[in-house]
C-alpha cells in the first residue's frame, strides 16, 4: 500500500471499499475484486488520497498498524465497507433522544463505543425541536454510490418520546444478556395485566423504568431490544 507517513498524518479517517472492475491484472480472474482506499482530514469535503492498491493489498495488515496508532476501525459491511478514524478525531456515531418533564434528553456516543460505553455526552434540552432534528438526519440519510454505502444517519421512533439515531450501520446497543434480562421484565410485567379489576390486583408488577410511558404492551413485546430502548 502506497502510502505516506505525511498522508497518514494528515488523515484523521480511512474508508476501505470493495469494489468489483471490469479490467483485472495479468493473470487475474475476471471479475477482480479489490479494495479501494480513500483518505479524509476531516476539513476538506474530497478525499486527500484515493487509490486502487491492488490484489496483492494486505488490508488486515493495515487494519493492524492503525490500531496500533490507536485508530478505531469499524466493520459496516464486513465484505463491502470498512472505516477507521483516527483516535484523537472521533466522530459521534450514535445519539439517543428522550423525552423527559425538563425537555428532551440527549446522549452521544463516539466512534467505536460498545454496549457498556457511556455517553460521551449526556444533558437534557428543553427547547430541542425533534422534527427538525429527524429532518437533519433524514437529510444526512445514506447514500448509495457504486458500492454498498452505509455513511449516512438512520434513525428508529418508539412512540412520541424515544428516538435512536446510528451513523453507519445500525449496531446492536445491548449484549445478550441485557436483552433477556429486559425481556423478562417485560413479559413479567405483561403476564401481570391480567390481574387488573380482580382481587389479586395487587399483583400486578410496577412497568419496568426503561419502558416509555406512550408505547404499549404489543410494542414493547415485538421490539428487538437489542437496538431499541
Amino acid at each position: 500500500m502506497n502510502l505516506t507517513a505525511a498522508t497518514i498524518a494528515a488523515a484523521t479517517r480511512f474508508d476501505f471499499l470493495k469494489c468489483s472492475f471490469g479490467q483485472p491484472p495479468a493473470g487475474e480472474p475476471d471479475p477482480w475484486e479489490g479494495w479501494k482506499v480513500k483518505a479524509y482530514n476531516g476539513i476538506l469535503p474530497a478525499a486527500i488520497y484515493e487509490e486502487v492498491p491492488g490484489p496483492e493489498f494486505e488490508l488486515e495488515r493495515i487494519l493492524d498498524e492503525l490500531k496500533e496508532r490507536s485508530w478505531v476501525v469499524a466493520r459496516w459491511q464486513r465484505n463491502f465497507h470498512i472505516r477507521a478514524w483516527r483516535g484523537d478525531r472521533l466522530p459521534v456515531t450514535r445519539a439517543d433522544f428522550w423525552l423527559t418533564p425538563n425537555g428532551w434528553r440527549v446522549r452521544k456516543w463516539l466512534a467505536g463505543w460498545k454496549a457498556t460505553t457511556d455517553p460521551v455526552s449526556d444533558y437534557v434540552k428543553r427547547d430541542l425541536n425533534i422534527e427538525k432534528v429527524k429532518r437533519w438526519l433524514e437529510k444526512n440519510g445514506p447514500t448509495v454510490g457504486d458500492y454498498i454505502d452505509p455513511d449516512g444517519w438512520l434513525y428508529q421512533c418508539v412512540g412520541a418520546r424515544f428516538m435512536r439515531a446510528w451513523l453507519g450501520q445500525r449496531v446492536p446497543v445491548r449484549n445478550a444478556g441485557q436483552v433477556l434480562k429486559m425481556r423478562l421484565e417485560a413479559e413479567e410485567y405483561s403476564h401481570s395485566l391480567v390481574h387488573i379489576g380482580t382481587p389479586d390486583e395487587h399483583l400486578v408488577k410496577h412497568k419496568p423504568a426503561w419502558w416509555p410511558v406512550d408505547v404499549d404492551v404489543e410494542t414493547v413485546i415485538n421490539l428487538d431490544l437489542a437496538y431499541l430502548l
